[in-house]
């Protein structure tokens, strides 16, 4: 007979495991079942040696508990099959009261993992089951992990080559556009210049010779047509040389033109060459600089073409009558924050303890919120805002956004109560000796 044992407390596995037992005295068929059911495993019995074996293939248990003799087919001729049937995977033990050292052979021979003579402790039996179980649910699970990291490997494989591809796409097409954009702007300064000396002819013409009415209707004719003419090769230039500055820019090509600037003269002269546009709609402008406003180093370049796509913007937008207001200020920022608030999300240079603030605020004209988000995307157009039909490239605010991040700088945007503004803030480099 079995020896029973106290009941003891085993570690639960995270699932519970199919156990086959093969013996031919019912009791102990009965026991041991009862007691492995106990410690939570499922189990099936067998009362012969072929049961066991059809029973092994139909369910696959995780363990098999054999009896070494049993009718029709004895426990080493079963124990043999299921190992060969598992390529040794599924662990055997062989339950006898035989102990001598030739049958143990056999045993271990057969494909058996341990040995258990009768009459056990039951408590023996549980342990061993257990020890057993725990190898094969730790092994699972050291597969299922070298599972999952094979496939995270994988799956990092193929992003990565999925990055160099779209690395590889990008760079063909920055490729194709520089070559588009160069090939394009050769024919198109031609047409231009063809225009410009069909103009020139056409102008002459007229001044040095008399026209009946129905020729000079003609030349009046083709002169609005190559005033169109010209217009939109300009148009196809600009759009062309903004996509190559765009690309410099994304590439980190684009290069540093620094040298010292003179706020004041540099915005009259700026502003000035708007006037005209601005009085033809009736717009008004105003400029608030402070006085004697210390000269700085910067990329001047970049800063002029900042402002001069800021001022077209505002005065595309702007309605008749209303304000177009340039500020310009220097504000102080420390790391501390215990001075002047300024608020510079998007600045990389954080050494920096002055600023130069310059915004371009126009009235009567508002972006509602929902394109706010939007406004610095690439060919967005806020719907329904050009009224005067001027049109234009759609890349003039992302270019501004661009450079103003090229010069370490932050750009916003704020519109509300019939009023937008658009406030750059750069890092301030004094001149030696003047501040």
């Amino acid at each position: 007979m079995l020896r029973s044992s106290p009941a003891i407390n085993f570690t639960q596995h995270q699932r519970t495991f199919l156990v086959l037992v093969a013996d031919d005295d019912q009791a102990i068929l009965d026991l041991v079942s009862q007691v492995l059911v106990n410690d939570g495993y499922r189990i099936l019995k067998a009362n012969d040696g072929i049961q066991c074996l059809e029973m092994y293939q139909k369910f696959h248990p995780a363990l098999v508990l054999l009896d070494m003799q049993m009718p029709g087919m004895d426990g080493l001729t079963c124990c043999k099959r299921i190992s060969k049937l598992s390529n040794g995977s599924v662990p055997i033990l062989m339950m006898s009261s035989f102990s001598s050292g030739e049958l143990i052979d056999r045993v271990f021979a057969a494909g058996a993992v341990d040995y258990l003579i009768k009459p056990f402790h039951l408590t023996v039996l549980q342990h061993r089951v257990q020890q057993f179980l725990y190898q094969i649910d730790l092994e699972q699970k050291i597969q299922q992990l070298t599972s999952d990291w094979a496939y995270q490997t994988q799956l990092y494989q193929s992003a990565q080559k999925q990055i160099k591809e779209l690395e590889e796409l990008h760079q063909r097409k920055d490729d194709f556009l520089n070559t588009a954009c160069h090939e394009l702007r050769a024919p198109l300064s031609n047409i231009r210049l063809a225009i410009q000396m069909l103009t020139y002819f056409l102008t002459e013409g007229k001044s040095s010779s008399q026209e009946s009415g129905t020729q000079n209707l003609e030349n009046c004719k083709t002169a609005h047509y190559l005033k169109i003419l010209e217009t939109e090769s300009e148009r196809e230039i600009t759009l062309l040389n903004d996509l190559l500055d765009l690309q410099r820019l994304d590439g980190g090509e684009h290069p540093q033109q620094t040298n010292i600037m003179y706020l004041d003269e540099w915005l009259n002269t700026l502003t000035n060459s708007f006037k005209e546009q601005m009085q033809q709609r009736q717009q008004m402008l105003r400029l608030q600089i402070p006085p004697k406003f210390p000269p700085f180093v910067c990329d001047t370049s970049s800063l002029n073409r900042i402002l001069t796509e800021l001022l077209q913007n505002a005065c595309k937008y702007t309605p008749v009558g209303e304000t177009i207001l340039v500020t310009a200020r220097m504000m102080t920022g420390d790391k501390a924050g215990e001075r002047e608030s300024l608020v510079l999300p998007s600045l990389s240079s954080a050494s920096f303890s002055q600023f130069l603030q310059i915004s371009v605020t126009n009235s009567g004209v508002e972006i509602p919120v929902e394109d706010l988000p939007r406004i610095f995307e690439k060919f967005y157009r806020v719907p329904g805002s050009d009224r005067y039909q001027q049109g234009g490239t759609g890349l003039g605010l992302a270019l501004v956004q661009k450079l103003v991040e090229h010069m370490d700088g932050s750009i916003q945007v704020s519109s509300s109560d019939q009023q937008t503004c658009f406030t750059v803030t750069l890092p301030f480099t004094p001149v030696t000796g003047c501040i």
